[in-house]
């Protein structure tokens, strides 16, 4: 591959990959675990979402949302890109989940069940719709970070538009690097979560059986008692 195509292929397809990702990683993460995923059947579907990202699909939804833009001419952009990005996020989910249930049965790890999907598509359309905006900022904040293309929005500010293209480097890894470990500390505070929540339930229905063994047999509780 020639230095021309693989500036090409950074520019127009890592860097919407990157961008994208650094806003659905944990956004979807966090769906995710509320639908029900295993923490390591919401990673594969993380690992699907971000191959499919480096092999073309967020190039793909970057120029689309450009095509639409210019086709359209909307004079709300917050308003396209949620509308967009919520339409794009219902019919995208399968290409996700199917590839990432596969995957997980595999590795010998319960896949999500139909609820789970069905609850998760439906969650995302209304993140698309919610956080489409954010989306859209991501693409337009990556593009002038890495000197595509100048922003005309007010992120980044004046002081990172206007800084060398190394530092600019640094801050978008930076932002992609913040996106990764706020999805694990996302699935670190969930799986501290669950783990509570089972002791809790272990501790409940042990005392509750020691309390019907009590009520059931009081002679040899009147024993125990006797015999201290």
């Amino acid at each position: 591959m020639s230095i021309k195509k693989c500036e090409a292929w950074t520019k127009y397809t890592i860097v919407p990959a990157v961008a994208i990702s650094t806003v659905t990683l944990p956004l979807m993460a966090a769906i995710e675990k509320l639908a029900g995923f295993t923490t390591e059947a919401s990673i594969n579907a993380r690992k699907v979402a971000f191959f499919l990202g480096l092999g073309g699909y967020y190039s793909l939804l970057a120029k689309g949302r450009d095509y639409s833009q210019k086709k359209f001419k909307p004079t709300n952009i917050k308003l396209h890109d949620r509308l967009y990005f919520g339409m794009c996020g219902l019919l995208s989910l399968p290409a996700i989940y199917l590839p990432a249930k596969y995957i997980s049965q595999q590795m010998g790890i319960t896949p999500p069940d139909f609820w789970s999907h069905t609850t998760t598509t439906a969650f995302s359309a209304g993140v698309g719709i919610f956080a489409g905006n954010m989306i859209g900022y991501s693409i337009d904040i990556f593009r002038d970070l890495t000197g595509i293309k100048k922003s005309e929005r007010k992120l980044p500010p004046p002081y990172i538009k206007n800084a060398k293209q190394p530092i600019k480097h640094m801050i978008a890894a930076s932002l992609f690097s913040s996106s990764i470990i706020l999805m694990a500390g996302i699935y670190s505070f969930s799986d501290k979560i669950r783990d509570y929540m089972k002791e809790i339930n272990s501790r409940t229905y042990n005392e509750k059986n020691s309390l019907e063994e009590r009520i059931n047999n009081p002679q040899s509780e009147l024993e125990n008692i006797l015999k201290k």
